[in-house]
């Protein structure tokens, strides 16, 4: 039954999941770098474990697994020809994501992943080093 809204309850628990999902795992993240809240870990945990329990009663389901991978992927990029920013984006989303990959890959000591994500992470360096030298060689053209 929909709210005043007019969303349903089953659209409502979606959407408590998803931003469920997002804290905890960038509160798992800062504190695998060194920093993040640890004391809230099991509070958010907890917290998550019941925006499923409600989507699963409003829905008569769980979230598809499609809908939670959707909720942690990162925000795409634009498409924007104009836009001075949009390699230099790209680069950097290849060193961050090369950066997830060597960071789990670590954490579960899985040495051919690491190297796999730092294989990425480095791409992503020399795409921006390749952006950095045509800049300066407009510069000085001018």
């Amino acid at each position: 039954m929909p709210d005043r809204a007019g969303c349903s309850a089953s659209q409502m628990s979606a959407a408590a999941i998803r931003d469920g999902l997002r804290e905890l795992t960038a509160n798992l993240m800062r504190i695998a770098r060194g920093a993040g809240r640890p004391e809230l870990v099991l509070e958010q945990t907890l917290a998550l474990v019941g925006f499923f329990e409600a989507h699963r009663a409003a829905a008569g389901e769980d979230l598809a697994a499609a809908q939670v991978a959707e909720a942690l992927r990162l925000t795409e990029i634009p498409e924007d020809e104009e836009a001075v920013w949009t390699d230099w984006d790209r680069a950097v989303r290849a060193m961050v994501e090369g950066s997830l990959q060597v960071a789990a890959a670590e954490m579960m000591a899985q040495h051919a992943q690491a190297a796999a994500g730092r294989k990425e992470l480095f791409a992503g360096y020399r795409n921006i080093e390749k952006l950095h030298s045509r800049q300066l060689r407009r510069l000085i053209r001018r």
